[in-house]
């Protein structure tokens, strides 16, 4: 029911659009060896697995990382979060910008490789953790997915033909792949540091063999004693490693310098482990107040109404509520107003923790309403 998969030896599973104040964002497949409709076996499932999006409008860095790490938050335990977080910090860090029409980015899994993250095909991310994957993965067939539409596309149980058809036309300019290469990524900066500590290892290894060289041409000019030409030898050594030592000192400032000064020019996200699990816990802490202000309209449970509204919250850092907008509605006004007023009545909330540093904090509110 698919044309040809752009992911090798991979089948694509379902694709859906990802959607906020009824503007597409971007196209999302999920990409499986064996294709299910089984979000728990998916998520179980060993097997190699593949998230890829296409942009079809402009995400900023702040937004993307607040939609990743809120929704990992609603539907991921705490214990991954915290297993995880560093590699989450370096995932979401190795983006220097906002994701414009026309980019992909790929996080794959490999069993034997771990978990990579590339950008236009410039690879920004690799070798991270399993549960990393699934943290992403969580977010779009987790117990609370964008919508539920957006999941069983995901999951194949529609018929997502025409939307995989417009993903497979997406693609990045020419420019926009040149952008992505010049990022100062975390995993150019590791990269670069294995480079430059292979070659100060090479380094000193030719200037350490070419100093025993030298000492054993003096020792045997001068007829050193074997004490000496040992001593000798040491010496150059030592001067070479010491050297050696300084070049790779110097790399590693100079890297380091770039990285901050590329850091300090980028939009200013906080995506440190502490600050990652700290909106985390504050997420929920939210959610739940909200759950419970919720009531199903009389009018919407006797006409058999049911649907998701997600909505996007600002609340200030003392827990006063700034600002509620519906991002996706119903299709069921009451629906709607329902939601509203249950995060007005849910507010204030508890005030935003010292580790996440924001004047106030945007938080994405799901709200199913579902009849048993």
């Amino acid at each position: 029911m698919f044309l040809a998969s752009t992911a090798a030896a991979l089948e694509p599973n379902g694709t859906a659009a990802f959607s906020e104040l009824g503007k597409q964002l971007y196209l999302g497949t999920l990409f499986l060896d064996s294709p299910s409709q089984s979000a728990e076996e998916i998520l179980a499932s060993p097997q190699k697995k593949r998230l890829e999006l296409r942009f079809t409008g402009t995400m900023s860095k702040r937004s993307w990382v607040n939609n990743w790490t809120q929704s990992m938050a609603i539907n991921s335990p705490q214990g991954d979060m915290a297993s995880a977080g560093t590699d989450l910090s370096d995932t979401l860090g190795a983006f220097q910008g906002n994701l414009e029409y026309g980019d992909q980015v790929i996080i794959d899994y490999d069993p034997e490789s771990g978990t990579s993250v590339s950008v236009n095909g410039v690879k920004v991310v690799k070798e991270k953790s399993s549960t990393l994957f699934n943290l992403f993965l969580s977010t779009w067939i987790g117990p609370v997915p964008p919508n539920s539409q957006f999941k069983n596309a995901i999951l194949g149980k529609a018929d997502t033909k025409n939307d995989y058809t417009g993903f497979l036309a997406i693609k990045p300019t020419a420019a926009r792949v040149e952008a992505v290469k010049a990022w100062p990524t975390t995993l150019k900066e590791e990269e670069e540091k294995e480079l430059a500590e292979a070659e100060a290892k090479k380094a000193e290894e030719e200037a350490v063999k070419k100093a025993e060289e030298e000492a054993e041409k003096k020792a045997k000019d001068e007829a050193l004693a074997e004490e000496q030409r040992l001593a000798l030898i040491e010496e150059e050594k030592q001067k070479a490693q010491e050297a050696s030592r300084k070049a790779a000192e110097e790399a590693a400032k100079k890297a380091e310098a770039e990285r901050a000064a590329a850091q300090s020019a980028q939009e200013d996200v906080d995506v440190s482990v502490e600050a990652i699990l700290a909106q985390q816990d504050y997420t929920k802490q939210i959610i739940r107040k909200i759950y419970a202000a919720v009531s199903y309209p009389k009018s919407a449970v006797k006409n058999n109404q049911e649907g998701s509204v997600r909505a996007a919250v600002t609340v200030d850092r003392k827990g006063g509520l700034v600002k509620v907008v519906i991002l996706e509605g119903s299709s069921f006004e009451s629906l709607n107003e329902a939601a509203l007023k249950a995060i007005n009545k849910a507010a204030p909330f508890p005030e935003v923790p010292d580790a996440v540093k924001v004047d106030t904090i945007d938080l994405m509110v799901p709200i199913a309403f579902k009849l048993n």
